[in-house]
């Protein structure tokens, strides 16, 4: 049985309504409080409004993208875990997303027991 994740709270920037629906299924199931954002501008506006315990940020979204938020968001000091989500495979984007300040790499598609995965990788440290 997964653990629960009851009162944590994740916010999902995903600029597809199908991935941000597939990601807010699965991450309800499990226990999270979910927040979305379409964009890195707006994934940015919210993460200095408030806290979060897990961020899962696309690596292409428009305005600003992936890396350069988890760039930004960690020039600022902020180290909310944040898990990569892309379609992106080759081993020099795990590595530029590392490099930016991610925690933990998802590739699209995938499944819960992935992401359950990835979770346990990004909060490991923290």
């Amino acid at each position: 049985m997964a653990r629960a994740f009851n009162d944590c709270k994740v916010l999902v920037v995903e600029d597809n309504p199908t991935c941000q629906r597939f990601l807010e299924v699965c991450l309800h199931s499990i226990g999270f409080d979910v927040s979305v954002a379409s964009d890195g501008e707006q994934a940015l506006a919210i993460l200095v409004a408030n806290s979060f315990d897990l961020v899962l940020l696309d690596v292409q979204l428009p305005r600003v993208n992936g890396i350069e938020v988890a760039r930004r968001l960690r020039a600022e000091g902020n180290a909310v875990p944040i898990i990569a989500v892309t379609a992106n495979a080759f081993h020099a984007d795990h590595e530029n997303c590392l490099a930016a300040g991610m925690d933990a790499y998802l590739q699209k598609p995938f499944t819960l027991s992935e992401l359950l995965t990835q979770i346990a990788v990004a909060t490991a440290n923290r």
